[in-house]
């Protein structure tokens, strides 16, 4: 298209958006350039698709702020619009401004009532900021209906949602009933996906539910012998219900096959918790929880803040490691609930 007309818009922003989905690094980085020769282009609104683009080129640079601006410009020329508006939410998010943010999924409601992303905003805010949990259950109940409505063959949106809402829930009966559905829908759609049977494991571990958990577990490495995240799943409820020396032969048989470059946080706490139920010296246990913690933060650089920041940061992980810690303070450090409180607050930094 370019070879027959060099300065055709639409082929410019055809090309910038090849080569910024493509694989190859050096195609993405050149990117940019296509959707800058397309918005100076004297055509009038500039394309929406240049702009969203350049805001998407900039994000894959971090600079969070000079996407936003891009976006906002998209906004103006296209006003009501709510793909941009949705971008913009997010951008805002990525810039740590959940009131700006919130601000703008409501306005985005008010031009459809229906808009998924806009209600996902409203219940991370109300979970991850204002600790209100029934509303966010309620909220969470109103999202489900809207997926089932819009998107009932989805079987990857039920999944996704689901695994960020539980891992901010604070394990709140009413949030994770929800979340549950979520991955239900998710494994009846897809019955033979190992990743919705692990998922559905962890959020029995999250309830309580061992025995369910198990029997998840069990059911992914059914589905995929080469499921790690199965593995690891049926080794933490073997370690919970006290089959240790099961579950310490299945951990050596993953910490043999893992390289020291590919070792999960959730694979090396397995092996702070079981070296302290077996006995182990304090040491040991606290050198595996700092070697945690230290995977699970590297892990989570060049993230930004959203859903799949707090997906990946698992608050909830965080704070079995954080009372794991606590079980080798001094008494009075335990009696005190704000050195937990403070632990959590070091972990959890854009919660603030």
């Amino acid at each position: 298209m370019l070879k027959m007309s060099p300065g055709s818009t639409e082929g410019l922003v055809l090309r910038g958006w090849i080569d910024l989905t493509s694989s190859r690094e050096s195609y993405a980085k050149k990117s940019g350039k296509f959707f800058d020769e397309a918005l100076g282009s004297v055509e009038a609104p500039k394309p929406l698709d240049a702009f969203l683009g350049k805001a998407r080129y900039l994000e894959t640079k971090f600079n969070y702020s000079g996407a936003l601006e891009c976006v906002n410009q998209a906004v103006v020329s296209y006003p009501g619009l709510v793909p941009a508006l949705v971008e913009k939410m997010k951008l805002q998010l990525c810039l740590q401004d959940w009131d700006q943010s919130v601000e703008t999924a409501h306005r985005i409601l008010s031009y459809n009532s229906h808009c998924i992303e806009a209600v996902r905003m409203l219940i991370l805010h109300m979970l991850c900021q204002d600790g209100r949990h029934g509303d966010a259950a309620t909220k969470l109940g109103e999202l489900i209906e809207l997926v089932d409505r819009f998107e009932p063959q989805n079987h990857s949106l039920y999944y996704t949602i689901s695994k960020c809402f539980c891992r901010v829930s604070g394990r709140h009966g009413l949030v994770l009933q929800q979340t549950q559905t979520l991955v239900e829908r998710a494994v009846t759609l897809s019955p033979t996906s190992a990743v919705y049977a692990t998922e559905l494991g962890y959020e029995y571990v999250l309830r309580g539910k061992m025995k369910e958990a198990m029997k998840a577990y069990r059911n992914a490495m059914k589905l995929d012998e080469t499921s790690v995240a199965a593995l690891i799943g049926v080794i933490s409820c073997q370690i919970v219900e006290g089959q240790l020396d099961e579950a310490e032969q299945q951990l050596d048989f993953l910490n043999g096959i893992q390289s020291s470059g590919t070792q999960s946080a959730e694979l090396k706490y397995l092996s702070a918790l079981l070296a302290q139920r077996k006995g182990q010296p304090a040491e040991t246990t606290i050198r595996l929880l700092n070697e945690t913690v230290e995977i699970h933060f590297t892990s989570l650089k060049g993230i930004a803040l959203g859903e799949k920041y707090f997906e990946k940061m698992n608050p909830d992980f965080l704070l079995t490691v954080s009372r794991d810690y606590l079980s080798f303070a001094p008494k009075e450090a335990r009696s005190q609930p704000g050195i937990l409180c403070l632990r959590s607050f070091c972990f959890f930094p854009f919660l603030a």
